[in-house]
C-alpha cells in the first residue's frame, strides 16, 4: 500500500489484528455507503454516503483514487472543495455526500492489483479506492464501524470478502486502507464447498454439525484463459481438498478466491492472501496454461497453507512463509501430484538458501527458505523424539485450534509454545530462540542421516540410513498414514 490518509494505523492492523473493540460492536455504523455500479463493465461507480454525525468533509485513505473523482457534492448538490486526497465543505459540517468515480480510467492508469486493475469486462480495486472516510467527526475513532451496501441495477456484479449481515457489509474505519479488494463488472462466479475441522462447525456442543462445510467464493475475472471456469473451479476445489487433508479440514469457514488472468504466461506466477476485511486469496493464472498443468503449480497450495496459521510478524515473516514453503511439496506429494524423489530433489537444491538466515538470525535473509529449513529441522526432531507419532503438522493443528487462523495476529514464541505442550520436549520454542540468535547448521549431515543424496543428478534414498524412517514419516505423515491421492481430471 502507498502511505496515505491511514498510514498511522498500519502498526495496529499488522500487530493487533482486525478484531473490533467492544464499544464498536455495540455502536451503530457511523456512516452508511451505497455503492452503485453504473454499467456492466465497471466503467464507473457512484457512491452516496450518509453519516449519523456531521463531518467537515471526506478523504481517501490512499492517494490513487483522488484524480478519478468527477464530482463530489453535498446533499444539496453543492461542490466540495478538494485539498489533496480530501474534499471539504465550505458551508459547515455535512452528514451526506455523493461522489462519482471514473473506475475505468483509474484501473487503466494504475494497472496494478495493489490498487486498481482491469481485466476484460471486470475491474479489481482496493476498498480504499472506493470508500472516502469522514473527517473531523466528534467522537469518531479508528474502531468506528462503516456499513456498505452494493448495487448493480444496470448489469454486472460486485464481489467482496467483507463480512456481511444480510445485504450490508461492515468494515472498521482503520481497516479500509488494508482491506481485501473488490471485483466489479463482468466475471464468472462459483461456490465451492469444502470440509471443515469439526471445531469450526456450528452447534458443535449439540452435536448437530456432523459434517461441517465451509464455503469458497470463487471469482474468475474476465479475460482469456485456456482453462474454462469449471476447470478452474475444479482445480481450486481439489487444491482445497489437498490442503484440508493437512489440517483435517479446510482451515477457514469462509474465503474468497480471485483468479486474475495474466496474458502471455503459461504458469501461475503469483499469489497472496489478504485477511483484513474477510479472507481473500488472489492468484494470477497465465492465459496460456493448460488445465492439467494447473496441478503442477505450487502457488495456490502455498497460499492455502497460509490460511491455517496466525499472522506472525514480531520476528519477521520467516515462520509464516517457511511453514508454507516447507509443507507445500508435502501436500502435493500426499495428493499424488508429485513423487517423493522430486520433493527431496527440490529440498536438496533449495534448502541451502536457508542456511545463512538460520546461522545469522532468522529475521534476516530469505524468510522462505530460512523458515523452511527451520520447519524441516523441527519436523525431523519431533518425529525422531516421538517415533513418528508427532510432527510439525500436528503442532500446526494445535495452533489453528488454540490460536486461530490467518485473520488472527500472534507472536512467535507464544505460538510455538502451544506446540511444545504436546511433545516430550520444547522443540520448536528452543529451536526458535537458538536460531533467532543465529547458530550453526549442518545441512549436509541432516540429509546424510535422513538417507538422501543427489548422485549425478539422480536422487538416491538410502533405507539403511539412521533416520530413514523419519524421512518417510516427513512425507507420509506417520508409519500408519494412509495416503489418499486426489485424482486429477483427465484431459479431454
Amino acid at each position: 500500500m502507498r502511505p496515505g490518509f491511514a498510514a498511522l494505523f498500519c502498526v495496529a492492523i499488522l500487530i493487533g489484528g482486525s478484531g473490533r473493540s467492544a464499544d464498536a460492536e455495540t455502536e451503530p455504523p457511523l456512516c452508511n455507503y451505497k455503492v452503485v455500479l453504473e454499467d456492466p463493465e465497471a466503467k464507473a461507480v457512484e457512491v452516496a454516503v450518509t453519516c449519523r454525525k456531521p463531518a467537515l468533509g471526506f478523504g481517501f485513505a490512499d492517494d490513487f483514487p483522488a484524480n478519478w473523482i468527477s464530482s463530489f457534492t453535498d446533499d444539496s448538490g453543492r461542490t466540495l472543495k478538494r485539498s489533496g486526497v480530501a474534499w471539504r465543505s465550505q458551508y459547515g459540517k455535512i452528514d451526506r455526500a455523493r461522489y462519482r468515480i471514473d473506475l475505468d480510467g483509474m484501473a487503466r492508469a494504475e494497472d496494478d492489483y495493489d490498487s486498481a486493475k482491469r481485466s476484460g469486462r471486470s475491474v479489481m480495486v482496493d476498498l480504499s479506492g472506493i470508500i472516502a472516510l469522514p473527517t473531523d467527526i466528534d467522537g469518531a475513532s479508528n474502531d468506528t464501524i462503516l456499513a456498505i451496501a452494493f448495487f448493480a441495477p444496470n448489469g454486472g456484479a460486485i464481489a467482496t470478502s467483507l463480512p456481511a449481515e444480510g445485504a450490508v457489509h461492515h468494515v472498521l474505519a482503520r481497516e479500509v486502507d488494508f482491506a481485501a479488494a473488490l471485483v466489479l463488472g463482468g466475471f464468472e462466479r462459483r461456490r465451492i464447498h469444502v470440509p471443515l475441522p469439526f471445531s469450526l462447525g456450528e452447534n458443535e456442543a449439540a452435536g448437530a454439525a456432523k459434517n461441517p462445510q465451509g464455503i469458497i467464493d470463487l471469482i474468475v475475472m474476465d479475460g482469456q484463459l485456456r482453462a474454462s471456469t469449471d476447470e478452474v473451479a475444479d482445480w481450486v476445489h481439489r487444491t482445497a481438498l489437498a490442503n484440508a487433508d493437512l489440517w483435517r479440514g479446510f482451515p477457514v469457514a469462509r474465503s474468497t478466491v480471485v483468479i486474475l488472468p495474466t496474458p502471455r504466461r503459461s504458469n501461475v506466477p503469483f499469489g497472496r492472501v489478504i485477511s483484513t476485511g474477510g479472507i481473500l486469496v488472489l492468484a494470477l493464472v497465465g492465459s496460456e496454461i493448460e488445465p492439467r498443468a494447473l496441478y503442477d503449480e505450487w502457488v495456490l497450495i502455498h497460499e492455502f497453507i497460509h490460511l491455517g496459521t496466525p499472522f506472525i510478524r514480531d520476528t519477521g515473516a520467516w515462520l509464516n512463509e517457511g511453514i508454507a514453503t516447507y509443507l507445500e511439496p508435502i501436500v502435493r506429494y500426499r495428493a499424488g501430484w508429485r513423487s517423493a524423489e522430486s520433493v527431496w530433489e527440490e529440498w536438496i537444491g533449495w534448502m541451502g538458501r536457508g542456511v545463512p538466515p538460520m546461522t545469522r538470525g532468522l529475521s534476516s535473509g530469505s524468510p522462505y527458505w530460512g523458515g523452511a529449513l527451520f520447519a524441516l529441522m523441527a519436523d525431523t526432531e519431533l518425529r525422531k523424539l516421538t517415533g513418528g507419532r508427532l510432527g510439525l503438522e500436528h503442532c500446526l493443528r494445535t495452533i489453528l485450534a488454540e490460536a486461530g487462523d490467518i485473520a488472527t495476529a500472534a507472536r512467535t514464541l507464544p505460538t510455538l509454545a502451544l506446540c511444545d505442550h504436546e511433545g516430550p520436549e520444547p522443540v520448536l520454542s528452543r529451536m526458535a530462540e537458538t536460531h533467532l540468535a543465529g547458530a550453526p547448521v549442518d545441512l549436509g549431515g541432516l540429509f546424510a542421516a535422513l538417507g538422501v543424496r543427489n548422485s549425478g543428478g539422480k536422487i538416491e534414498l538410502d533405507d539403511a540410513a539412521p533416520l530413514a524412517d523419519v524421512r518417510r514419516w516427513l512425507l507420509d505423515g506417520s508409519s500408519h498414514a494412509q495416503i489418499k491421492p486426489i485424482a486429477i481430471p483427465a484431459t479431454p
